[in-house]
């Protein structure tokens, strides 16, 4: 009998296509797009491209990002996302809730100011960047966290008004694999909570809940950032009551199929056309092509 042999995935090259003519055939029209516009960027010495955005988004202030063309090919392979990636759909999401009215309920803290690294390496600022984000979006309901550490993605989802932090992770991790994201963001509610007394009957300690119901992540895959931005679109209509049974019951228990991550995928590569590569898109940058490393200045 015929044995099926997994196809060989190659590493990166510079310049070269990120799948084969055959393969292109397949892809849907905006990953298609994306890649030809790749090609036509690399042949001309680009490397990366850059993405704006604005105080709204994060309230950060105004500021910008790189994201180098290495990681495109990581989508193409359905391979893990860069915290570059990831928050390009952030802020997609950020837009959509702006489009639909939910950004009074909805916030969003940038995966890039908070994750594990950067705990590690500069705790205290970090802590300042969480409780800055925290404080200027207090009016809200929710805010979304999509955080990574140890090579992993998962979602928190801070409520506002009742302290509870919920946990949307692929692996079903215990709580204390999590631990090191939990006491810094216990340590920055403690102190929302002291400096906002009276406008509201906060606990001083968030209440962790680790058994809301998302989809599994299939083992062997490389998949957990694909389900957190799966996770962030379903949950941006938080606010909804009537519709939350609904979006909960969309997060099932399931291992996604190979077809939702590739929906994933091209919603994404749509995004970055229309949005970052555009001139006309809200997070165009001036210089968004860059032919050598980015300025450390």
């Amino acid at each position: 009998a015929k044995i099926p042999v997994a196809r060989t995935i190659t590493s990166f090259q510079h310049g070269k296509p990120f799948v084969t003519e055959e393969e292109e055939k397949s892809l849907g029209t905006q990953m298609f797009n994306l890649h030809r516009w790749y090609l036509r960027m690399a042949k001309d010495e680009g490397k990366m491209f850059g993405v704006k955005y604005r105080d709204h988004d994060f309230f950060r202030g105004e500021d910008d990002f790189w994201v180098y063309f290495q990681n495109l090919y990581h989508i193409y392979h359905r391979q893990a996302l860069d915290a570059s990636i990831i928050t390009i759909w952030v802020l997609q999401e950020t837009q959509r809730s702006r489009k639909h009215g939910w950004h009074h309920q909805i916030g969003f803290m940038s995966p890039l100011l908070v994750n594990q690294e950067l705990i590690n390496e500069s705790y205290k600022e970090t802590c300042e960047n969480m409780y800055d984000s925290l404080t200027r979006q207090s009016y809200k309901s929710y805010i979304f966290i999509p955080y990574n550490f140890g090579y992993h993605w998962i979602l928190l989802i801070l409520s506002i008004e009742t302290g509870n932090l919920i946990v949307f992770d692929s692996m079903r991790n215990p709580k204390s694999a999590i631990q090191h994201i939990i006491d810094p963001l216990n340590r920055v509610w403690k102190k929302f909570v002291k400096n906002n007394k009276g406008r509201g009957q906060w606990r001083p300690e968030l209440n962790v809940n680790m058994d809301y119901p998302c989809a599994r992540q299939q083992q062997g895959t490389d998949w957990c950032g694909y389900y957190v931005c799966d996770y962030l679109h379903i949950m941006t209509p938080c606010g909804k009551a009537t519709d939350e049974e609904t979006r909960m019951s969309q997060m099932g228990d399931e291992c996604y199929s190979t077809d939702r991550i590739n929906a994933v995928c091209e919603q994404l590569a749509g995004f970055i056309l229309n949005e970052i590569l555009d001139p006309r898109g809200e997070f165009y940058h001036d210089g968004h092509i860059y032919r050598g490393l980015p300025s450390t200045s």
